[in-house]
């Protein structure tokens, strides 16, 4: 099909927090689900990463049936740039599951698992820390389903990217080339 864009207007302060519900779940105290509402802003993916970033950073525990406060609610009370969402999130991961994400940002959409995974060799990640990593990062929502390595949306690709040095970029632009020339699919 042609490409389209499709330009969604902002969500409301009431869809905000219908779509933190769902994220959330329906016996998360309205204080929670309110607060991560406000923090995400007006978007899906800013309501989902502010979900996601009090989660990692310990601030919301879940106790078995719903989300609830740690100790208490962040400071704060508008909403944080996804991208900065972002970023605090991949501050918490180890290294090994960062060169991963790297390589499979810089990676072309629609890279096959095979050459990603032959991406990630060149970087110097075994097998088996490949797939550690990748569960790691599958598991707290960095990689979109299905059966291509991709990163979970084009804002994470982006801050990925922003966030690595040039001598780092150029280096994993070189492996995805390599692995590219070496490889029957392309």
């Amino acid at each position: 099909l042609p490409w389209r864009q499709v330009d969604l207007p902002p969500l409301s302060p009431e869809d905000a927090q219908s779509t933190a519900r769902v994220i959330l779940g329906p016996d998360t105290d309205d204080d929670v689900v309110e607060r991560v509402a406000r923090f995400g802003g007006e978007s899906v993916l800013g309501v989902e990463e502010s979900a996601r970033t009090l989660v990692c950073s310990g601030d919301l525990i879940f106790d078995g049936s719903c989300f609830r406060w740690r100790l208490g609610p962040r400071g704060g009370s508008s909403a944080i740039p996804v991208d900065r969402l972002i970023s605090e999130r991949l501050e918490t991961l180890g290294e090994t599951a960062t060169r991963m994400l790297e390589a499979i940002c810089v990676s072309p959409p629609g890279t096959p698992r095979l050459l990603g995974a032959a991406i990630a060799e060149r970087d110097g990640v075994s097998a088996e820390r490949r797939g550690d990593a990748t569960r790691q990062l599958s598991q707290e929502g960095y990689l979109a389903g299905g059966s291509q390595l991709q990163p979970s949306s084009e804002v994470l690709r982006s801050v990925v990217i922003r966030g690595m040095p040039a001598g780092r970029l150029a280096e994993l632009h070189r492996f995805v080339a390599d692995a590219m020339s070496a490889s029957s699919l392309f």
